[in-house]
């Protein structure tokens, strides 16, 4: 690895360490994140340890960081941190494989500010690994489309797509036509095409070995993911009542989550384009983008894209568009229009107005924690006592927090099926229920009162 890879990983391990650091949840964040705490206990996705299809890659690299001494919290801060260090570095390969090394820095840096991967990466830190895949699936694809390029580099995209499928594995299958573009431009022997197939079938042959032995044997994989589709409505529109209003909705909502990332650089395509991009015309490199872009948006649209970090790997591209953008401007006037970038990236993810710019910003991060933190606070003061009991009315604390940090509390919870123990516990409290915490909209509190048992 040369010296200047080592400056670039060193900057923007820096730049994410001093960014996300303060801003991190002092516990786990919302339900996805504690299924994977579980999983580095015991991977079993059936049980949701964590949520199918299992990311068998993502938890081994947890595992790896937690052993090594990082309390859980930190081990799921550590790999985002690592996953946007390593997608910042692609994107600037990527850069200068195009001959435009500024660019590609101008890109990682414009992504470790956008708001798409900022939440993501205090939030659910497995998805940022969809850009990891994005990024570097982009750069060996073009690598090997090349017409002096070397076969490895088709083989080394087909085995890194292989891989990265390890860690999101849907989000990944969206980067294959990616490989056929490269073998349609580069023409290679079908020799070569044959190896490279083999090596991306080796990791995909030892990480879904270990996800099938976690998860029963192929048949119940399948049913595992039939079920989890239907309860995600993965596909919704096709079964829905109105499903081009249902359509329509998603087009919107992916849209705008783009736009978050498009906005705060849009402005520089008002310089006149340079008439290439590195090694090949702009109308070549337009096609590799839209390759590149369109299958992700498009399952985002119609597929599922329930959280905005579903939309990282196609971010990714609207990041190097950015510092490509960016890069046509004077020597000193790119890095003052970067600055003015992130400060944009900065103040939607702070300061949001509403609709998905909202979904993906700090103001959820905080309304989260604002809940969390009390409530669980309040469990562990009780716990000195006994095993605590709650009861869960109207509340973003989930179960499944209070069961991971508190594996002895009675659990109750209030719901549209009525009031039942996800913890297993057998007798409601009555009479007097001053020990018991209440935990709804507007924090902890003790007692049940009678409205707390109406259903909602």
């Amino acid at each position: 690895m040369r010296q200047r890879d080592l400056v670039v990983l060193s900057g923007l391990l820096l730049l994410l360490c001093l960014t996300r650091w303060p801003l991190a949840p002092k516990y786990l964040f919302y339900f996805d994140s504690v299924n994977m705490a579980y999983a580095l206990e015991h991977f079993s996705p059936p049980e949701h340890k964590p949520q199918p299809p299992g990311y068998p890659l993502f938890v081994g690299l947890c595992r790896g960081i937690h052993v090594l001494g990082a309390s859980v919290e930190h081990t799921f801060l550590w790999a985002g941190i690592l996953g946007g260090v390593l997608t910042g570095w692609m994107l600037w390969r990527f850069g200068t494989d195009l001959g435009r090394p500024r660019a590609g820095l101008l890109a990682a840096i414009l992504y470790s500010f956008t708001p798409v991967f900022w939440f993501n990466s205090l939030t659910n830190q497995s998805r940022g690994y969809s850009a990891v895949a994005s990024a570097g699936t982009a750069w060996f694809c073009w690598r090997a489309a090349q017409p002096a390029s070397h076969p490895g580099w088709l083989m080394g995209a087909a085995g890194f797509v292989g891989l990265m499928a390890g860690f999101r594995p849907v989000e990944t299958l969206m980067l294959t036509p990616l490989l056929l573009w490269a073998i349609w431009k580069r023409r290679p022997r079908p020799r070569d095409v044959a190896l490279a197939a083999v090596l991306g079938a080796v990791p995909v042959a030892a990480w879904g070995w270990v996800l099938l032995d976690a998860s029963g044997g192929l048949q119940a994989f399948l049913t595992m993911m039939s079920n989890y589709s239907n309860e995600q409505r993965v596909f919704a529109a096709g079964t829905a009542a109105s499903p081009w209003k249902v359509l329509f909705k998603s087009v919107e909502w992916v849209g705008a989550i783009h736009l978050t990332a498009l906005i705060p650089f849009v402005w520089a395509y008002g310089w006149k384009w340079g008439g290439r991009v590195g090694m090949a015309p702009i109308g070549g490199f337009a096609l590799f983008t839209t390759v590149w872009m369109a299958p992700g948006i498009a399952f985002q649209v119609v597929g599922h894209a329930a959280d905005p970090c579903h939309t990282l790997a196609s971010v990714t591209a609207v990041c190097l568009l950015g510092g490509l953008a960016l890069d046509r401007l004077p020597r000193y006037a790119a890095w003052a229009a970067l600055i003015v970038a992130c400060v944009l990236c900065a103040e939607v993810f702070f300061s949001p107005l509403r609709g998905a710019a909202r979904a993906t910003s700090y103001h959820v991060i905080s309304g989260v924690t604002r809940q969390v933190n009390p409530a669980l606070e309040a469990i562990r003061a009780m716990e000195r006592a006994g095993p605590p009991t709650v009861l869960i009315t109207d509340s973003l604390v989930t179960w499944r927090h209070i069961r991971y940090y508190f594996p002895s509390a009675d659990i109750w919870m209030r719901d549209r099926v009525g009031v039942h123990s996800p913890s297993g516990a057998t007798t409601f409290p009555t009479g007097d229920t001053s020990g018991v915490l209440v935990l709804d909209r507007y924090g902890p509190r003790f007692g049940i009162r009678e409205s707390d048992l109406a259903r909602k």
